[in-house]
């Protein structure tokens, strides 16, 4: 089931969901564009979070070698770039469904610039973790899956009662946007940062902190 809207009044004009998903919409066209250009794969591999890279890069700057902690800091905006990319049109059309249905609510009761860090620690919390428990994975992670998982936690938590209009989609669209990972010629297709328990449940503490009344 899809969700297109709650019963929840809508306090001002959720600014950063609107950016977010227009970043996002503008980043998947360029995403085609390079995927017809054949240059889509090395944006990815520059872009999304590569686990085994990015320990690498660690490893070699805490061996000594000072040029590594350029690499390391690149990887690291790896966290928040790869949020931004999607890897299918099923991918980004579910994401900005359920941000724009849920997100605006937890955006009102947040605030713009709170609900901008939760969005964004979220999404890096969730590579982080991807990460730790996949350290020797070549596939780059990519998407806002982690962040979007955690406005839906914090919705749950802040609207436990609202009442969510649903539709019954007859089509799936499961197609993906292929790209060349590492040298070898292989295509995969785009892997998704996934919202892993651990991220989950500490980006629901974080939510608690960072304020707003809970809506019985």
């Amino acid at each position: 089931m899809i969700p297109i809207s709650d019963n929840i009044i809508s306090r001002g004009k959720p600014r950063v969901i609107y950016w977010v998903i227009g970043i996002n919409l503008a980043l998947f066209f360029w995403e085609l564009k390079l995927e017809n250009s054949g240059e889509l794969s090395s944006v990815v591999n520059s872009w999304g979070v590569i686990p085994v890279l990015f320990n690498a890069a660690i490893a070699n700057a805490l061996s000594g070698n000072p040029a590594a902690g350029i690499v390391v800091i690149w990887r690291l905006t790896s966290l928040l770039l790869g949020m931004f990319l999607n890897g299918s049109f099923s991918q980004i059309l579910g994401n900005l469904i359920f941000l724009s249905v849920f997100g605006k609510n937890v955006e009102n009761i947040l605030g713009h610039k709170i609900f901008l860090v939760f969005y964004l620690c979220s999404g890096i919390f969730t590579g982080l973790f991807q990460i730790i428990t996949e350290p020797s994975s070549s596939v780059p992670f990519i998407g806002a899956n982690g962040a979007i998982a955690s406005v839906l936690g914090a919705y749950l938590f802040k609207f436990p009662k609202a009442k969510i209009d649903t539709i019954l989609p007859l089509i799936r669209d499961f197609q993906k946007i292929k790209y060349t990972v590492g040298k070898n010629d292989n295509h995969y297709r785009g892997c998704c940062r996934q919202p892993l328990p651990a991220p989950f449940v500490v980006n629901l503490v974080m939510i608690e902190f960072l304020g707003g009344e809970k809506c019985l």
